[in-house]
């Protein structure tokens, strides 16, 4: 309890002294009970003297709340019991273990303290010291309030495997989860119950048509629009691009002209130093593929005293 719970405390145990028809402790004596409760919840305390009044004909004293609440979230096994689950633990030295248990620190704790009788064959003595060490050692843990924590420890027979866990799952020493990790096929409380036929068609119903809405061909998801800073971007670099192929292409084009008249005047010299007269001739015919060549022939012939009447 917190020191806030204290009206709320003595509250709870004036109403059970009053329903007993006795008075409430002195202040003195309250802060020794306050103190003295002070582990547990004011919850744990009020429940503890409502079931006083209900069982109990005399004024309630601190042992009776702590033995009430201690009995009620008390966990641990008996030192008998706990000697049943330690002879299935054990195996000898060089044993792997065919039994499947499910045990607790303490238990493998006052197992290690014995275990060497028990390798010698004295069980007699190893079951009497067991329970003395078991009892020490889980008396220590009441009191610091602490529970156990229960764990699967898996044999060789595997035929056990599913028996024992699914025994400590029902008995809500370990979790199903941590149940079906130490062995996944474990079914859940409750799976071995009949099944309605009702609700079986009905839930194959439902499969069925969610397996014919899956089956559906989907239509094609629309493009989403892409971000202004992305769209702007693409834009640049195709404008980039077009200029870039603009010029390449020009570049082509004058390559293109500066060899045909390279070509031109290669091939005027070469007409001229043989027959100039030919070349005109050849303008004549096809005068618009040499539109440039055909006056300067005419220049070249303008200047040629040989030429023909």
């Amino acid at each position: 309890m917190q020191t806030q719970d204290k009206a709320e405390f003595t509250q709870a145990l004036n109403l059970c002294c009053s329903t007993l028809r006795q008075p409430l402790p002195e202040p003195n004596a309250l802060k020794l009970w306050f103190k003295m409760l002070a582990p547990y919840s004011i919850e744990q305390v009020r429940g503890a003297l409502r079931h006083h009044m209900q069982t109990g004909r005399f004024a309630p004293v601190p042992v009776d709340v702590i033995g009430y609440i201690d009995k009620s979230i008390d966990c641990w096994v008996s030192d008998n019991e706990a000697w049943a689950i330690a002879k299935l633990a054990y195996a000898k030295p060089g044993d792997p273990g065919r039994n499947t248990v499910v045990v607790c620190n303490e238990i493998e704790q006052a197992l290690d303290h014995v275990r060497h009788l028990l390798d010698e064959g004295d069980n007699f003595n190893a079951s009497r010291a067991f329970r003395d060490c078991y009892t020490r050692i889980v008396d220590v843990a009441r009191q610091k309030q602490q529970k156990p924590r229960w764990r699967v420890s898996l044999g060789t027979d595997n035929s056990q495997h599913e028996t024992v866990i699914g025994k400590a799952v029902n008995e809500g020493r370990i979790a199903l989860a941590d149940g079906r990790a130490a062995f996944p096929l474990l079914a859940c409380p409750g799976d071995n119950k009949p099944i309605d036929p009702k609700i079986a068609a009905k839930n194959h119903s439902k499969i069925a048509e969610v397996m014919a809405v899956l089956s559906k061909p989907r239509a094609a998801a629309p493009a989403r629009d892409k971000a202004p800073e992305i769209s702007e971007a693409e834009q640049q670099k195709a404008e980039q691009k077009r200029r870039v192929e603009e010029y390449q292409a020009s570049e082509a084009r004058k390559h293109a002209l500066d060899e045909r008249e390279a070509a031109l005047a290669l091939r005027e010299a070469a007409l001229t130093a043989r027959d100039p007269w030919a070349v005109l001739s050849m303008v004549a015919c096809r005068p618009i593929d040499f539109p440039d060549l055909a006056a300067r022939v005419k220049a070249i012939i303008g200047g040629n005293s040989g030429a023909p009447a």
